[in-house]
């Protein structure tokens, strides 16, 4: 088998690069890997016009070197010319075996340098004789470097261990200096749905309120925040309402991921919830909209104007992709070049799903798939919420936990936050002696003279009770006659765990509400 030589893998590696720029994002290399001081500056050049240039031609090109100064070098090493010649070489499918390539010679030249070892030379090792020139075309550098490994347990190879930073467990200046100004570099509030000027007001949906200040905004890095429920429960519903707060409360561009369900699905969701919300179009339901149902001009005219405003308050902001499946080294190719294209802080995957048969080990495949979305989100400062199915048996019980993930369950522990929802019953919000055991105790905190106490939210029926029909509007009531979710966080790295939120979720638009606290949730199983 034909083994390249470095200047060869370097230049096929280039062409690759820059027949698809985004594959700069894909390489796990640096400039300094490259031994010629040409290619390490296409390197280089490849990784700054992936982030700063939309189309590559010779203009963009130019404009950006000119800008930055480099023309001299540039024109040294041959101008745009020599990246047309490089366009010429390799093939973008076999991108990651010139990678690879390239790995196993700086390996080779570590041994040269730390060891003084050639392999051309054969050695004896365990009693045989080993001729490692022959190990490298047919050994992967993950291979050839762990048969080094056993033959130099103290090898230093670098380019093995680049992702290891060492660092002080005191603050930066810079980081004392956020701190004390109140900085949040890598966590963002989403408790403000929706905002929007009314009579030269600003009015604006503050719906997540408590579950923000519990989990102290979303945090990127550290850990993936699941959000686990079961079919029909409300996950891709709940996931687009903290899209919403992520864009309005934070200003974040954020990228919808789906191998579930189709764009329009989103589309006829978001605008029936700018609809009703903002136009006071009560009449233009979600359903309505779905099936183009316009029973008037009103609500065709109302439509268009909702569509401009979504336009011009989420175009760019909040978009969607739809993949056939989760497959982690495609999912995290996406994360890297809309990070770096569009400045994407965060991403939602709707819903979790895997990749493999009945034969496959499922919960080895979720967890090395979490763990990788994982890594990348944290070299690339990334926020992923991610959606995921409960085990059916899940809408029996009265009290959620992470073993309702099933095999999915050891991602718990890459995660920063593990949110478990589930549909509240009716009698769920009862309030007398006999149904004790069941009702949930929805509350507040009031403030008073001596702190903070617990205000219980009053408990209306306006199908049964016709007072209660005037009082559907205040702040602190529960209706009884709406559809609520209950949602425990089963996981904060960042704050209290075991907390459980009630929503109100508006059937006819999909707006999630915040109504309270819960104080009380039965712990058994549900018949019904």
């Amino acid at each position: 088998m034909e083994f390249n030589s470095r200047i060869e893998s370097e230049s096929l590696i280039l062409g690759a690069i820059y027949q698809d720029l985004t594959l700069v994002t894909e390489s796990n290399l640096k400039a300094e890997d490259f031994g010629n001081s040409r290619t390490s500056f296409y390197y280089r050049l490849a990784e700054e016009l992936v982030k700063n240039i939309k189309s590559l031609d010779e203009l963009s090109v130019s404009s950006w070197i000119n800008a930055n100064g480099l023309r001299d070098l540039y024109e040294e090493y041959g101008g745009f010319d020599s990246i047309r010649n490089l366009q010429k070489l390799g093939n973008v499918k076999n991108f990651s075996s010139y990678v690879d390539d390239l790995k196993k010679h700086i390996i080779v030249e570590n041994l040269k340098e730390k060891r003084n070892f050639d392999i051309n030379e054969p050695i004896i090792y365990k009693g045989q004789k080993l001729n490692l020139t022959e190990a490298l075309p047919v050994m992967n550098s993950y291979e050839f470097h762990n048969l080094i490994q056993l033959m130099f347990n103290d090898l230093e190879v670098e380019i093995c261990d680049k992702n290891l930073v060492f660092e002080e467990l005191y603050f930066s200046e810079k980081e004392l200096k956020d701190k004390i100004n109140g900085v949040k570099t890598d966590i963002s509030g989403f408790d403000i749905v929706l905002k929007w000027e009314e009579d030269g007001d600003l009015r604006y949906l503050q719906n997540f309120k408590l579950l923000n200040e519990v989990l102290g905004g979303l945090q990127r890095k550290n850990g993936l925040h699941l959000l686990g429920a079961s079919s029909g429960v409300g996950k891709t519903t709940m996931a687009l309402n903290i899209a919403l707060g992520l864009v309005n409360t934070s200003n974040e561009n954020v990228l919808i991921i789906s191998n579930e369900v189709q764009s329009a699905y989103y589309k006829n969701l978001l605008i029936s919830i700018v609809c009703q919300n903002i136009f006071k179009c009560y009449t233009l339901t979600r359903k309505k909209i779905s099936r183009n149902e316009f029973s008037s001009q009103t609500e065709i005219d109302t439509f268009l104007v909702a569509n401009e405003f979504i336009k011009e308050n989420f175009g760019g902001k909040l978009r969607f992709l739809s993949v056939a499946t989760f497959n982690k080294d495609n999912i995290c190719a996406i994360m890297k070049r809309e990070k770096l294209r569009n400045n994407v802080g965060y991403f939602i995957l709707d819903t979790f799903k895997f990749e493999g048969g009945k034969d496959r080990n499922i919960a080895t495949e979720l967890v090395e798939t979490s763990r990788a979305i994982d890594m990348t989100a944290t070299e690339y400062d990334i926020g992923i919420l991610m959606p995921i199915q409960l085990l059916v048996s899940s809408d029996k019980k009265g009290f959620l936990t992470s073993a309702e993930l099933s095999n999915s369950k050891q991602i718990k522990e890459v995660c920063n936050s593990v949110l478990l929802m589930r549909r509240v019953r009716p009698f769920e919000l009862v309030n007398n002696k006999e149904n004790e055991k069941f009702f949930l105790k929805p509350y507040i905190w009031k403030k008073a003279s001596n702190g903070y106490i617990k205000k219980w939210l009053t408990i209306i029926d306006p199908n049964n009770n016709e007072a209660d029909k005037s009082k559907r509007f205040n702040k602190d009531v529960v209706d009884m006659s709406k559809q609520h979710i209950l949602l425990r966080i089963d996981k904060n790295r960042n704050g209290e765990s075991d907390g459980l939120i009630l929503y109100e979720i508006d059937g006819m638009s999909g707006l999630l509400k915040e109504k309270g606290y819960c104080d009380h949730c039965y712990m058994g199983n549900f018949f019904e």
